[in-house]
């Protein structure tokens, strides 16, 4: 854990050093200066402190379940939380491990749901699998409705919540101009996804 901490650090430094290379790169005189006409170094510069923050990122997530158990196991995922609201993010983890692939979450306002998975875990059906976990944790939580907000061109995402549809057969959609909103109501299931344990 200390060299994940130093390692952690070493991040930061190289965050602040970036940012301050970018603010200083991007001070032009007003009105010359539009995205569109970005030089190759500001784009380097960019891409490198998000980089750095995935890095940061996967860090300290590391570091907050390091001495936790998941709050949900199933049979090819673990979730791991933070607090007991079951609102929030959740930690997805490969089951029995704690290697962090993802997180899927709900919104604590409209109930709308999130997921995100690493490009080297994509493909594998962990974010269906990630949803499905979550969803059922969900309705035992006592919430009945989320909503999934996708834009039209995310063929996955569409394709995960056409899914969604054969576990939670009552939902609905709106069609609006560059998203598809799908209104799920999780009261009745037709079956669960596979075998879930809760702590």
């Amino acid at each position: 854990m200390e060299k994940l901490k130093d390692r952690l650090d070493y991040l930061n430094g190289l965050i602040d050093k970036y940012q301050k290379q970018l603010k200083k790169k991007e001070q032009r005189p007003s009105g010359c200066y539009s995205w569109e006409t970005e030089d190759e170094s500001i784009v380097q510069l960019r891409e490198k402190i998000y980089q750095l923050f995935d890095e940061v990122s996967k860090i300290e997530k590391t570091l907050v379940i390091a001495d936790k158990e998941p709050i949900i196991c199933s049979e090819r995922i673990d979730l791991y939380k933070t607090d007991q609201n079951p609102k929030g993010y959740y930690i997805v983890c490969l089951s029995g491990t704690k290697t962090i692939i993802g997180e899927v979450g709900c919104n604590n306002e409209n109930n709308n749901i999130h997921y995100v998975i690493d490009q080297e875990y994509q493909n594998n059906g962990y974010g269906f699998q990630a949803v499905v976990t979550m969803l059922n944790y969900l309705v035992l939580s006592g919430i009945e409705n989320i909503e999934i907000l996708i834009k039209k061109e995310n063929a996955i995402s569409i394709k995960m919540a056409e899914k969604l549809k054969n576990i939670f057969p009552n939902f609905s959609e709106n069609i609006m101009d560059d998203y598809l909103m799908y209104h799920f109501c999780l009261r009745k299931k037709k079956n669960k996804e596979d075998n879930i344990s809760y702590k």
